[in-house]
């Protein structure tokens, strides 16, 4: 936008007064050119202040509706937050009972397990206040949506009018600026500086208008909300202070969950140990002979008795020592909660023979082999296991669903104000556009003019973008956020 536009027509007035006074025979013509150009700068300022203070109200209101629409997704957040931490709560009070089995564990998981019980119920009524405060922002939301697109509507048709009519003073200031070089053009420059100055205060009728119109339909309604939209704004804050709390919460009991289920995991897991011992002698066989009868022998066909006949038989006897084998099989969990009673319930899984032999082999080298393959498994899961962390959270009955439900009808009114507003501010108006498309036509005959003198002419500037459909305003509204 051009903020230096009045100071670069005094410039030009400055240069026509050292006209006047090195030609005195055009000085009633100078003084004239002067006056017109005096007048025509004097509106485009007023211009200037009129339309900047319109934007200016209108984007306030604007910024603060976008402001209020961003932060109703933190609602929905913090609903599913909530439920999310509350099936959390279940899941973790389930679990904790395997961490209080443990010895190490037991004191932190019952004090864990106390402060769970302390916050759930709360986190249960808030889950379900959650819900319902989620469900009615949506009517709000879109009450919020439309009079803020009602909003930048009329920023876009409020900038257009200002980009259109700022465009023509480049063709102005470089006809203050011929006029100089080239005297002859001064009677046509004073009559095109007239019907330009006409237009303006046409325009800056419409936009005082426009301004005191605003005040009344728009500027007030968004005034009286501002002590709703600040209630609001300052529910929604707490909601992002206790969803940041909640995730922090839910972060620290994720872990604590999965942790909790590898240890029941890892407690249920049974490890063993081998060993050999003797179980008595061993016996081996041998075959000895034995007289079972008389041996018969037989000559020229006849048979007679010829001795006595032998047989063999097993004998048995010791060769040594037997070795058996025993599988000693228990659980982590009953190695880990059980240390002491290890000893005896190896006893009760070996006969006594076996466990009189062990007792000679030695007991404690079969218990430390057990609990040494039981920690294997069981300390990387207790290095994950961290129960001593806050629980604490900020209060959360902060759901108010009635602020909303009352807000609602309040913002509907208001974007209707904006909706009927933007009749006024918009190139289709009966005030802005026909004076706006006088200044284009008188535009097209200035640079006639300069082409004419032999000036040179100004750039052409591309013409201003055509009033854009509701559902482009967004693009529209951030590009034209540059002038």
């Amino acid at each position: 936008m051009k903020q230096v536009l009045f100071h670069l027509g005094r410039f030009a007035l400055i240069c026509i007064t050292t006209l006047t006074v090195t030609h005195p025979a055009r000085a009633d013509q100078s003084q004239e050119f002067m006056k017109s150009s005096t007048t025509f700068f004097t509106e485009t300022g007023t211009f200037e202040t009129e339309s900047n203070l319109l934007i200016k109200n209108t984007q306030e209101v604007d910024d603060a509706l976008l402001k209020l629409e961003n932060a109703l997704s933190v609602p929905h957040k913090l609903a599913t937050a909530l439920k999310t931490l509350d099936n959390t709560l279940d899941t973790v009070k389930q679990m904790i009972g395997v961490a209080k089995l443990v010895p190490q564990t037991k004191a932190q998981a019952e004090n864990l397990e106390k402060r769970l019980n302390t916050i759930h119920p709360n986190v249960k009524k808030a889950a379900e206040s959650a819900e319902k405060f989620d469900k009615s922002v949506e009517p709000f939301r879109n009450a919020t949506n439309k009079a803020e697109e009602a909003a930048a509507t009329c920023l876009v048709g409020e900038r257009t009018i200002q980009q259109a009519a700022f465009g023509y003073t480049d063709s102005v200031e470089a006809l203050v600026g011929c006029v100089e070089k080239q005297p002859a053009a001064e009677p046509t420059a004073i009559t095109l500086l007239n019907r330009s100055t006409d237009s303006f205060q046409k325009i800056n009728a419409g936009m005082k208008k426009a301004n005191e119109t605003y005040d009344t339909t728009v500027g007030l309604p968004a005034k009286a909300l501002q002590a709703t939209t600040d209630k609001i704004l300052s529910q929604l804050k707490q909601m992002e202070d206790l969803l940041a709390a909640v995730n922090r919460l839910q972060g620290d009991l994720g872990p604590i969950n999965n942790a909790l289920a590898e240890l029941k995991k890892v407690l249920d897991q049974s490890v063993s140990v081998s060993f050999d011992y003797p179980c008595g002698p061993k016996m081996c066989s041998q075959k000895v002979p034995y007289p079972c009868g008389v041996k018969t022998c037989r000559k020229w066909g006849a048979s007679y008795p010829c001795g006595t006949k032998w047989c063999n038989k097993e004998a048995p006897f010791v060769c040594g020592v037997n070795t058996c084998d025993a599988n000693i099989g228990m659980s982590v969990g009953t190695i880990v909660t059980s240390a002491n009673e290890i000893e005896h319930k190896i006893e009760s899984m070996l006969s006594s023979t076996a466990w009189e032999a062990l007792k000679v082999i030695g007991i404690n080298k079969v218990v430390d082999e057990l609990k040494k393959k039981a920690d294997g498994l069981f300390k990387p899961v207790m290095s994950k296991l961290h129960l001593d962390f806050p629980v604490d959270l900020p209060n959360l009955d902060i759901f108010d669903v009635k602020l909303l439900t009352d807000a609602v009808p309040k913002f509907t009114q208001l974007g209707d104000a904006m909706m009927q507003f933007n009749k006024i501010v918009s190139m289709d108006s009966p005030v802005f556009g026909p004076n706006l498309d006088q200044l284009d036509k008188l535009r097209v005959e200035t640079t006639g003019l300069l082409r004419q003198v032999q000036c040179i002419a100004p750039p052409q500037k591309p013409s201003p973008p055509p009033f854009k459909t509701p559902q482009n305003w967004k693009k529209l509204n951030q590009k034209l956020k540059i002038w």
